[in-house]
C-alpha cells in the first residue's frame, strides 16, 4: 500500500502549538488536493475530536451531516434521531456536552458559509461571549479567494479573532520523495517533474510504470482524474477560467513581463496584475527578481514563471495537444515528451538544487551563511540560475545548474562561463569573497569549485 501521509513536519507541530493553548481559532487553507484533509486527521489522532465535512448542499443536508457526526462523537442516541435545525444550534449542544478539551474542525468552510452566511457571525458571537472556551476550533477551505474572503480578509466577522493560520502548499522536491521509496533518485526526480508536490498528484503515479507510461495513463487520457485538474482548479477559484488559462499559456511560451503577457493574451496592461496575483496566491505563478535588487518589491525587472510543476509540464505537453488526446491518439504527445522533456527537467532542476541548496544552509552545510538567495540576470542578456549572498560577509555564491551528466572538459567551460557572467555582478564588485558552484546529475569536478550531484541531493534531509 502506497503511503498516504509523508512529511509536513513543521506543519504539525503548528497545529500541536494550538492545541497546546486553552482555546483557539486556527485556519487552514490552500488549493485542493494539497493535503489539508489527510494532515488534519494526522493532527486530530489521539485527540478528542469531531470532524465535521461540509459539503455543496443546502443548508439542512449539510446539517443532518453535522448532526450524525456529533450524535456519533457524544454517542447520543436521542441526537441520530433528529437534526439541527441550525448552525447555532449545533455549536451550543457541543459547548454544553463537551468535557475537558475538545478539537472542533470544520473542513471545506466556504461551502457551509455559502449555505448559511450567518454562520461566521455566530462563531464570532460565541468567540466574544467566552463561550468556546476548551474547544480549538479549527476552519478548513480548498477555495483559497473564499477562505480569504469569509475568514481572514478585514470585512470578517472572524477578523482579529483567530489564534493562528496557516496556508499549506504542495511539497517541495525533498520532502515528497517519501511518496517514492521504490524509485531510483534520477527517476524520483522526473516524477517530480511531472506532477510537481501535491500529494494527491503524486499518488496518481504508479512507481512500477516507465514515466511516459505514467504520463499517458494518468494525465493525458481523458478519462484520467489529473487530465481535467487545470480547469477544475481554476474554475473552482475564479470567474474567468478562460483568461487565467490563456495567461498560464503565456508564459509557458516564454512570456515572463506583465506587457509580454498582457499582448499575448490581449488585455489591457493595467487589469494583468490582479490576474497575476491570485495566481501567485494560488501557488500556480511565481514573481522572481535579481536577487541583488536593493527594492524587489518596488522593481520594474521583474518576471513571472509557472511555479507549480505540474501546470508548467501541463501547458508544456499536455494543453497543445488536446484535440488529439481527446480522440485517443498519443504518438505526438510521446514523441514530444522524448524529444523535449529533458530540455524541460532544466528549469525544474534549478528549483530542486534551490531547495537542496536552502536545506543545506539550514544544515549548516554551506560555506557561509545566507541572506538572500535566487536567480539573476541583466538587461544584457546574461543570467545565473542561483546567487545566494551575505550582506555582513559580503560573500556570494553563483550556482550553475545542468541537468546532464558533466565530465571534467564540461565542467571546466561551465565554470569559465560562470565567472564571466559572475564579473557583471555589481554587488560589491570590489570588496566581496566569491565561491562557485556546479551542479548535474553528476559531475566531474574541478579545483576550488564546488559540485553537487544527484548523489549528493539525495542525502540532504
Amino acid at each position: 500500500m502506497r503511503i498516504q501521509f509523508i512529511d509536513r513536519i513543521s506543519e504539525l507541530q503548528r497545529l500541536n502549538s494550538f492545541w497546546e493553548r486553552p482555546l483557539g481559532i486556527y485556519v487552514l487553507w490552500g488549493r485542493r488536493r494539497v493535503g489539508k484533509t489527510t494532515l488534519l486527521q494526522e493532527f486530530s489522532k489521539g485527540k478528542p475530536s469531531i470532524y465535521l465535512m461540509a459539503t455543496k448542499e443546502t443548508e439542512k443536508g449539510i446539517l443532518q451531516n453535522f448532526t450524525r457526526e456529533v450524535a456519533i462523537f457524544f454517542d447520543d442516541p436521542a441526537l441520530s434521531s433528529t437534526n439541527f435545525d441550525s448552525f447555532k444550534d449545533l455549536i451550543r449542544y457541543i459547548e454544553e456536552k463537551k468535557e475537558g478539551q475538545l478539537l472542533l474542525i470544520i473542513d471545506e468552510f466556504p461551502y457551509l458559509c455559502d449555505a448559511d452566511q450567518s454562520v461566521p457571525s455566530i462563531i464570532q458571537k460565541e468567540w466574544d461571549d467566552k463561550r468556546l472556551n476548551g474547544i480549538h476550533l479549527v476552519l478548513s477551505g480548498s477555495t483559497v479567494s473564499a477562505m480569504e474572503s469569509k475568514v481572514l480578509g478585514s470585512k470578517s466577522p472572524l477578523y482579529g479573532r483567530r489564534s493562528g493560520q496557516y496556508k499549506l502548499s504542495p511539497l517541495d522536491p525533498l520532502q515528497a520523495r517519501g511518496f517514492f521509496p521504490e524509485l531510483g533518485f534520477r527517476d524520483y526526480l522526473k516524477f517530480y517533474g511531472a506532477v510537481g508536490g501535491t500529494p494527491e498528484y503524486l499518488l496518481k503515479m504508479e512507481p512500477e510504470k516507465d514515466l511516459i507510461p505514467n504520463i499517458i495513463d494518468n494525465i493525458a487520457d481523458p478519462g484520467s482524474m489529473l487530465h481535467e485538474e487545470p480547469e477544475l482548479l481554476l474554475k473552482s477559484e475564479v470567474r474567468e477560467p478562460r483568461t487565467y488559462f490563456s495567461i498560464l499559456k503565456a508564459l509557458s511560451f516564454g512570456r515572463s513581463t506583465p506587457n509580454e503577457i498582457a499582448n499575448f493574451v490581449d488585455i489591457p496592461r493595467t487589469s494583468i496584475s490582479r490576474y497575476l496575483k491570485l495566481l501567485i496566491k494560488l501557488d500556480l505563478v511565481k514573481k522572481k527578481v535579481p536577487v541583488t535588487e536593493r527594492h524587489p518589491e518596488k522593481t520594474r525587472r521583474g518576471r513571472y514563471f509557472i511555479h507549480d510543476p505540474f501546470f508548467r509540464f501541463y501547458f508544456r505537453f499536455i494543453f497543445q495537444f488536446q484535440p488529439q488526446l481527446e480522440q485517443g491518439l498519443f504518438e505526438g504527445l510521446k514523441d514530444s515528451l522524448q524529444s523535449g522533456f529533458n530540455t524541460y527537467m532544466g528549469p525544474v532542476f534549478e528549483d530542486i538544487v534551490l531547495a537542496a541548496l536552502i536545506q543545506m544552509e539550514k544544515n549548516d552545510d554551506t560555506p557561509f551563511t545566507f541572506h538572500k538567495i535566487g536567480p539573476w540576470w541583466n538587461n544584457k542578456g546574461q543570467e545565473i540560475d542561483i546567487v545566494a549572498l551575505n550582506r555582513s560577509t559580503k560573500e556570494i555564491l553563483f550556482v550553475e545548474c545542468k541537468w546532464s551528466d558533466l565530465d571534467e572538459q564540461r565542467t571546466r567551460k561551465i565554470v569559465t562561463s560562470l565567472k564571466d557572467k559572475a564579473g557583471s555582478v555589481k554587488w560589491h564588485r570590489e570588496d566581496r569573497k566569491e565561491h562557485y558552484m556546479v551542479v548535474g546529475r553528476s559531475v566531474e569536478g574541478v579545483p576550488e569549485v564546488e559540485t553537487l550531484s544527484l548523489k549528493d541531493i539525495k542525502t540532504i534531509t
